[in-house]
C-alpha cells in the first residue's frame, strides 16, 4: 500500500506499508520509485506503517 496526500501545511505525505516476516538466510532491499510532476515540488514526509506477517510453511 502506498498513498500520496497533500498536508494542511502545504507539504506532501507519502505513507507506505512494510511487511516483516520470519528471519531468512538472505537479505532483500525493496525499492519504490515515485515520480511526481514538478508542480508538486514541496517538502515530503515519509510515514511507514509496519505489519508483522506470519509465513506458513506447508
Amino acid at each position: 500500500m502506498v498513498s500520496l496526500t497533500e498536508t494542511d501545511a502545504g507539504g506532501l505525505n507519502v505513507r507506505y506499508s512494510v511487511k516483516r516476516g520470519a528471519r531468512q538466510s538472505y537479505t532483500t532491499q525493496p525499492l519504490l520509485l515515485l515520480v511526481v510532476d514538478r508542480k508538486y515540488q514541496k517538502p515530503v514526509t515519509l510515514e511507514a506503517v509496519t505489519k508483522q506477517h506470519r509465513s506458513t510453511i506447508l
